[in-house]
């Protein structure tokens, strides 16, 4: 059996919660990873090898959710000319058949799915089972057309099992469907966060003052009336933020890193993340509240809590109450201020961190995946 993952991102971009599944699943069967194009990254329409029985391989999409917003702009007319969809759907299906023919596979296929966009692929490939992995909700980033929405339908009709990060998440895909859904939060790789491989200070970190970190998208469902507020409160503590920035959003960061205590050094590869984390002393969350992010279960919280530093968020999603205890929470910009002030003065107390890097620990992604990795078993048998 061959393990087909479709992805809304790229192999080589933030290594997030597809990357980790896609690792536990090839420990026992081969992935396929098929991955958007995107213009900036290169793409691979033959399947390429990047790991023990892991392959990638690059499909062309209707980019709704680019980047940019006049590709944005084109996309979506676009994907309304009937036979526009059929052509990509059908090349979609040319350059997986191809692939799986190369690596001499595809006698029997699964499927697990964050991309739902490209659900009729699988109407002519033979799939014997088929996991949707949702793991944001699928209409909070940009307005998606009519037909969009029929294939997160179809995709949730046609899915033995559904996985949802979040309880809100759940309640979203009620009217649909209500059973075989099952919870599976998401994780960290703790040994990677709590034991660093390299252990001196990145060149682009200020040591000498307290240092608070966001790591994450730099994109627009971050709260930036609550960082200007936050920043000119704490001048004498440095704000850094790892990750990429949105373009709408570069106009913002020019701004905060004028007032002289924030840095934007960009992305950073998920092997050097906890070189940084073991510098800093805080780690935040600041989202703001909306449709997006109240279903988010955050991967930060369980980075941060690895490498052993106290989390500040926004009380933007429902799922974070039951961490309340470890979690440092915010309802206002008054109170996300003193809550950083609260935590950067507990951030070294060896009992703050060993309580975070345990609660941490019951997170490792080894026990969410092999949550998924059974389901796929157990059916598949």
């Amino acid at each position: 059996m061959i393990v087909l993952f479709f992805s809304d991102i790229p192999w080589y971009g933030l290594h997030q919660r597809p990357q980790h599944i896609t690792e536990a699943l090839a420990k026992k069967w081969p992935v396929l990873w098929i991955e958007p194009t995107t213009l900036v990254k290169k793409s691979h329409f033959r399947p390429l090898t990047v790991a023990p029985n892991i392959h990638i391989v690059s499909i062309p999409i209707i980019p709704y959710n680019a980047r940019f917003p006049w590709m944005r702009a084109v996309a979506l007319p676009l994907s309304h000319v009937p036979g526009v969809r059929t052509i990509v759907t059908m090349v979609q299906r040319f350059l997986i058949r191809r692939a799986l023919r190369l690596l001499g596979k595809g006698e029997r296929v699964a499927a697990v799915v964050n991309y739902f966009h490209a659900i009729d692929v699988l109407d002519k490939l033979p799939t014997s089972f088929l996991l949707y992995d949702y793991i944001d909700n699928a209409f909070g980033f940009v307005k998606l057309p009519d037909h969009v929405k029929q294939a997160w339908e179809k995709t949730i009709r046609k899915a033995n099992v559904i996985t949802v990060t979040s309880e809100e998440l759940a309640r979203q895909l009620q009217p649909l469907r209500s059973t075989g859904i099952t919870y599976v939060g998401n994780g960290v790789e703790y040994e990677h966060f709590a034991h660093p491989k390299v252990s001196e200070c990145p060149p682009d970190v200020k040591r000498g003052q307290p240092i608070v970190c966001y790591c994450g998208a730099v994109y627009p469902w971050l709260d930036y009336d609550l960082l200007r507020y936050t920043l000119k409160e704490m001048p004498d503590v440095h704000f850094l933020f790892l990750g990429p920035v949105h373009p709408d959003i570069e106009h913002i960061t020019r701004e905060l890193s004028a007032m002289g205590n924030s840095s934007f050094p960009g992305f950073k590869p998920y092997a050097m993340l906890p070189q940084y984390f073991k510098y800093i002393d805080v780690g935040i969350i600041p989202f703001q509240l909306n449709d997006l992010t109240r279903s988010v279960n955050p991967v930060k919280l369980y980075e941060y809590s690895a490498a052993g530093k106290p989390t500040v968020a926004t009380q933007f999603s429902g799922d974070l109450l039951p961490f309340s205890d470890k979690i440092f929470l915010a309802r206002s910009k008054e109170e996300f201020v003193s809550q950083l002030r609260l935590a950067l003065k507990q951030s070294h107390d060896p009992a703050v961190v060993s309580g975070l890097q345990s609660f941490a620990r019951q997170h490792d992604w080894s026990t969410k995946t092999s949550v998924i990795a059974d389901l796929l078993n157990h059916h598949h048998h």
